[in-house]
């Protein structure tokens, strides 16, 4: 097993207590990289739709600094806008999250495909920014 695939794991087992609202038997994903000088950590659970994005610091004993749950897209709730939706091929970069966000509308039209990131500066935040769709 590479350090990268099992980076992650251990990552968890470590901090996994820092992940409040999560029970880390529900953690089905987690990854985490650096963005300046803090660690950026990506947390999908099993039967959610929503990707928690966490800025955590390294030099004062992994506290979460700042918190985002993307749960919704252009207005809409994964929960009840969507027939079906979630995040795929997620890594952190030097500029925040980046991954994929497929989502499939409630009327029978196909699965949409976005390239997005997540930008992250220091501590905030930002919300979640995609391209245009594809099938």
């Amino acid at each position: 097993m590479s350090f990268f695939k099992f980076f992650p794991v251990v990552f968890i087992l470590f901090i996994g207590g820092a992940t409040a609202a999560n029970d880390i038997g529900s953690v089905s994903e987690v990854g985490a990289g650096r963005v300046g000088a803090h660690v950026v950590r990506y947390v999908k659970t099993f039967n959610d739709s929503c990707l928690e994005v966490q800025v955590v610091s390294p030099d004062n004993n992994w506290k979460i600094l700042s918190a985002s749950n993307f749960c919704s897209f252009e207005g809409k709730s994964f929960d009840s806008d969507y027939a079906d939706a979630g995040f795929d091929n997620i890594s952190v970069k030097n500029d925040g999250v980046h991954l994929t966000l497929s989502t499939t509308p409630l009327r029978p039209t196909g699965e949409e495909r976005r390239l997005c990131n997540i930008p992250v500066e220091g501590t905030t935040i930002k919300e979640l920014k995609c391209s245009e769709a594809s099938k």
